[in-house]
C-alpha cells in the first residue's frame, strides 16, 4: 500500500480543465488562457511539449489511473480482509453459541422433548418426596381427630344407632308377635294347652328370631362403620389427588369390605350375646336346661356383670340372679323382699312391670278354658320378662362388654395403617407417577409452574440442527 507522500501528485487540475477546453471564464480568468498555461507549463517543466502532451502532464491522468488501481485492487484487498475478519467474527461466535444451546438442547426436536419431560419427572419426584411430608402429617392430624371425634361424638352416635336398631328388632321378633305365639300356643292345645310344651317351642322359635337379629344388628352396625371407613379413605384419596387406586388398594371391593365388617360384628356380638341369649331364652325358669346353662355359661355370666352400669336396674344387676327368678323379681314380692331388698323400683323397673300388667291383659284375650288362659299367662309373663331383660343387657351392658369402641377404632387404624404401608412399598410413589403421567388437575394445581405440562418448542432444537449442519459444512 502506498505511503503517504506516493499518495501526493504533482499537477494542476485547473490548467487540466484550460486544455480540454472544459474551464469557465472564471477558472480561465485565474488560470490563464491556453496559451499561457502552455507556456507555464513548458516553462516549468524545462521542455518544449505541444498541448496534447501536456495534457498528461497535469496530474489528473495520475489521478484517475490511481483511482482506477484503487479500485480495482487495493479496495478488493481491503474488503477481503474485512470480510474475512468478520466471517471469522461470525463463525467464531456462532460456534461458542452453538456449543452452549447444544449443551442445554438437543438437536432433535424428540431427543429435546424426552429431555424436557425427564427433567420435569425428576423435578416432580424431588417435590412429591416433600410433599409425602405433608400428606403424613395432614393423615396424622385428621386422624387425631377422628379419635376425638370417635369418643366425643361418633361412638354416641353409633351407640345410639344399635339402641335403635336393638330396640326395633326386639319389638318385631316374628314369633313374638300375637298371631304367631297363637299359632304355636294352639299346636301345644291337643286337647288342652300343654304350657311347659309351649313354652321350651316358643323359646326355641324366639331363639332363632333372635339369633337372626343378631346377623341384622352385625349388618347395620357394619353399614354404619363402612360409611365412616368410607369418609376416612376418602380423605386418604383426597390427598392423592382422587385417585381410584387408593381405594382400591385399601379396601378394595367395598361390598367384601362390608361384608368382613359384618362377620367380624357378628363374632364380636356373639362372644356375649349368646350367653344372654341362651341363658334368658332357650332355657325355661326353673328347668334343668336353665341350670345347666347357668353352669356351662358361668364365666361369660360373670364377665357380663362386669360390664353393667353402675347406675343400672338393681333387678339386673346380677345376672346369674335374674337367670334364676326370672320374671319373680318382678311380681314375687317374697323374691323382691329378699333379693332387691324392697328398694324402690326404678323408672326402668315400673316400665317392666306396666309391661308384665300389659301382657296379663293380653294373655287373658285367648279362648279356651280358665285353666288354660291362666296357663298361657304364666308362659307369656315368663318369656316375655326374659325378652325384656335380653333387651336391658343388650342395651346395657352388651355394648360395652363387646368392645365395639375398640373395635371401632381398630378398623379404622388398621385403614390408617395400610395407607401408610401404601407409602412404605412406594405405592404412593407409583400413584404419584400415574396422575403426573396423566395430568391429573388436582394435581397439576399444585405443582410449582416449572414442573407443569408446557407447550414445547422445538424451534430452538430446529435452528440448532441447522447452525450445526452449517458449521460442519464450512468449517474455517
Amino acid at each position: 500500500m502506498a505511503t503517504r507522500e506516493e499518495r501526493i501528485i504533482v499537477g494542476s487540475a485547473g490548467a487540466h480543465l484550460v486544455l480540454h477546453a472544459a474551464a469557465d471564464a472564471e477558472t480561465i480568468e485565474y488560470v490563464g488562457s491556453m496559451s499561457k498555461v502552455i507556456n507555464d507549463l513548458n516553462r516549468v517543466l524545462n521542455v518544449q511539449y505541444d498541448s496534447e502532451t501536456l495534457k498528461n502532464l497535469t496530474g489528473i491522468a495520475e489521478i484517475k489511473q490511481r483511482i482506477n488501481t484503487y479500485l480495482n485492487t487495493e479496495r478488493v484487498v481491503i474488503l477481503e480482509r474485512r470480510c474475512d475478519a468478520l466471517i471469522d467474527n461470525i463463525y467464531r461466535q456462532s460456534s461458542e453459541l452453538y456449543r452452549q444451546v447444544r449443551a442445554l438442547y438437543p438437536e432433535n426436536p424428540e431427543a429435546a422433548r424426552e429431555k424436557i419431560e425427564r427433567n420435569r419427572r425428576l423435578e416432580f419426584r424431588l417435590w412429591f418426596n416433600k410433599k409425602k411430608e405433608q400428606i403424613r402429617a395432614a393423615m396424622h392430624e385428621h386422624f387425631e381427630q377422628v379419635r376425638h371425634d370417635l369418643k366425643a361424638n361418633t361412638l354416641q352416635t353409633f351407640q345410639g344407632r344399635y339402641n335403635q336398631i336393638v330396640r326395633e328388632k326386639i319389638e318385631l321378633l316374628p314369633n313374638r308377635q300375637a298371631e304367631q305365639r297363637n299359632v304355636l300356643f294352639g299346636a301345644c292345645s291337643n286337647p288342652v294347652f300343654d304350657s311347659k310344651k309351649a313354652n321350651y317351642d316358643w323359646r326355641e322359635h324366639l331363639y332363632t328370631d333372635v339369633r337372626k337379629m343378631i346377623d341384622i344388628i352385625a349388618q347395620e352396625l357394619a353399614l354404619e362403620l363402612t360409611h365412616e371407613a368410607h369418609t376416612l379413605v376418602g380423605f386418604m384419596t383426597q390427598q392423592l389427588w382422587d385417585s381410584d387406586f387408593v381405594e382400591q388398594r385399601i379396601i378394595g371391593d367395598f361390598k367384601a369390605f362390608e361384608t368382613r365388617l359384618q362377620s367380624s360384628l357378628k363374632a364380636l356380638f356373639l362372644r356375649f350375646v349368646r350367653p344372654i341369649a341362651e341363658g334368658l331364652i332357650r332355657g325355661p325358669l326353673d328347668t334343668e336346661l336353665r341350670r345347666d346353662l347357668i353352669a356351662a355359661l358361668e364365666r361369660d355370666i360373670d364377665m357380663i356383670d362386669i360390664y353393667f352400669p353402675e347406675k343400672g336396674d338393681d333387678i339386673y344387676r346380677s345376672f346369674k340372679r335374674y337367670l334364676r327368678y326370672g320374671v319373680g323379681l318382678l311380681t314375687d314380692e317374697t323374691i323382691i323382699k329378699k333379693e332387691l331388698n324392697n328398694k324402690q323400683p326404678s323408672a326402668a323397673l315400673l316400665t317392666a312391670l306396666q309391661k308384665v300388667a300389659e301382657l296379663q291383659k293380653v294373655a287373658e284375650q285367648p279362648i279356651g278354658s280358665t285353666k288354660d288362659v291362666e296357663r298361657k299367662r304364666t308362659v307369656i309373663c315368663e318369656v316375655e320378662s326374659d325378652i325384656f331383660a335380653l333387651e336391658y343387657y343388650l342395651l346395657n351392658s352388651l355394648f360395652a362388654a363387646s368392645g365395639f369402641e375398640a373395635f371401632y377404632l381398630q378398623e379404622l387404624e388398621n385403614l390408617r395403617d395400610d395407607f401408610y404401608k401404601m407409602e412404605e412399598t412406594d405405592i404412593w410413589d407409583h400413584i404419584a407417577d400415574e396422575e403426573f403421567k396423566k395430568g391429573n388437575p388436582l394435581l397439576l394445581k399444585e405443582l410449582p409452574s416449572h414442573i407443569r405440562p408446557q407447550e414445547l418448542q422445538t424451534v430452538v432444537s430446529d435452528y440448532l440442527r441447522q447452525l450445526g449442519v452449517v458449521l460442519h459444512n464450512h468449517p474455517l
